[in-house]
């Protein structure tokens, strides 16, 4: 007998033996060096509602070592007013060649902690190298959007 548990975002988590089947044709891109890349430093919600900025993030970010980042959110429409309103949730994880969803996520459950808009992630634990995608729902009571960031891990 195999289950899935559905979550509210539709991201469905398969059991193992699921897990083994759905992905064992597919074609996985494992990475067993640093990626090389920029992180990125900003990015928009589809429609543009918000603006979320990286302020900080170890460079590089160390493999298997707790790391904590830094993000502010702006309104999207007019980028230098920061929204102090704002809320956010996170997730990251790993895509290797899916062109859509994650292969699988981080192993650690960070500590979201906001004022006045800026939030710092505390917990950020990457335990393969290659680059990681983070998911972010951003939301300011009325209005939700959903922004990614990609981090190298853990290299330049």
């Amino acid at each position: 007998m195999t289950r899935s548990f559905g979550y509210a975002d539709g991201v469905t988590c398969l059991d193992a033996s699921m897990f083994a089947q759905a992905f064992a044709a597919a074609p996985m891109e494992m990475s067993g060096s640093a990626a090389h890349f920029a992180a990125t430093r900003e990015a928009y919600s589809v429609d543009h509602t918000f603006l979320v900025k990286l302020l900080s993030v170890p460079k590089p970010i160390g493999f298997e070592k707790y790391f904590t980042v830094k993000f502010a959110v702006y309104d999207g429409h007019h980028p230098g007013k920061p929204l102090p309103s704002a809320s956010i949730r996170i997730f990251a994880g790993m895509r290797h060649g899916l062109k859509h969803g994650f292969a699988h996520g981080m192993e650690s459950s960070p500590k979201i902690s906001g004022h006045e808009g800026v939030f710092t992630v505390q917990g950020m634990y990457f335990t393969m190298m290659g680059p990681w995608v983070v998911k972010m729902w951003v939301s300011d009571g009325t209005k939700h959007g959903i922004v990614y960031f990609k981090l190298p891990c853990c290299g330049a």
